[in-house]
């Protein structure tokens, strides 16, 4: 079965519920934003978290980046492309989120 039907996925939530389930449950929020100053990799995928991947043409709000306990981003290299779709971006972050908890 396809991964919404294993993964918790809060559509159309406000952001204030999402920071509320987060912070009652003692969940940490990275937001995948493209000046954040910790690589996708170097983050602890281990830790209990909930990834936020902002709308493509704009981001994540300044509200969300506030409330963010880090800001992960994806290196890409020089001259390529300023930024990856909101999807691919989420899909390659939670592909190391994986890695690090097979490899422990």
């Amino acid at each position: 079965m396809g991964a919404q039907f294993r993964i918790p996925v809060l559509p159309n939530w406000e952001w204030t519920d999402i920071e509320s389930y987060s912070r009652e449950r003692g969940l940490a929020l990275i937001v995948a934003d493209g000046s954040g100053d910790v690589r996708h990799y170097s983050y602890d995928w281990q830790e209990p978290s909930v990834l936020v991947v902002g709308a493509e043409a704009d981001g994540p709000s300044a509200e969300v980046l506030k409330s963010a306990d880090c800001c992960v981003s994806i290196p890409l290299a020089e001259d390529s492309a300023e930024s990856l779709n909101a999807a691919v971006a989420g899909a390659v972050i939670l592909f190391e989120a994986q890695r690090q908890r097979l490899v422990g």
